[in-house]
Formats: C-alpha cells, sequence, structure tokens
C-alpha cells in the first residue's frame, strides 16, 4: 500500500484490473464484517434500552442537516453553474442522504 504510487504505474493493464477488484474486494469484507459485528454487538449488550423519543429525535436531526446542507449548497452551486441543478435533483439528494 505504501508504494501503490509508484508500482501501480509499473503494472500491466490486466494486473492492474486484478489489483484493483482485489483491493474492493477487501473492502467488501471488512465493511460487511464490521456492520455485521456492530449489529450483533448491538442485540448482546446487556442494558441496552431503545428510546423511541431518541430514535424519532435523531431521524429528525438527520433530516434537518441534510436539508440545511443540499439546498443552500445548490443554491450556491447555481450561482456559478451551467447547467443549473434543477429543484427535482435537490429533492432527490436530499431524500437519498
Amino acid at each position: 500500500m505504501c508504494q501503490a504510487h509508484y508500482t501501480y504505474n509499473n503494472l500491466s493493464s490486466d494486473s492492474r484490473k486484478r489489483t484493483k477488484r482485489l483491493f474492493e474486494l477487501l473492502n467488501f469484507l471488512a465493511e460487511n464484517f464490521i456492520f455485521s459485528y456492530i449489529g450483533v454487538s448491538m442485540f448482546t449488550f446487556p442494558k441496552h434500552h431503545f428510546n423511541i423519543g431518541f430514535i424519532c429525535a435523531g431521524f429528525i436531526c438527520a433530516l434537518i442537516g441534510r436539508a440545511a446542507n443540499i439546498y443552500p449548497l445548490s443554491l450556491l452551486l447555481n450561482i456559478g453553474r451551467k447547467p443549473k441543478i434543477p429543484l427535482n435533483f435537490q429533492h432527490m439528494l436530499f431524500f437519498a442522504g
């Protein structure tokens, strides 16, 4: 990984593709392991209590944070942008997270 900047350019095109796919696979496996471990540990934690108010407040804060980022930043981008970002695309970005 430390020599990737130097060795990647010296590999053949087939080796580049295989190396890229290998690291994508390792990334996928590591991400799945982490999320599986977090999911299992959530249900095995002995003093875990669900608080519906906290969960709802988290969702509301996430929606407010998305809206506070997507719409003003899109407005700023549309000032200097030739193809403007339409409002329906901004809504899609908001709902996609």
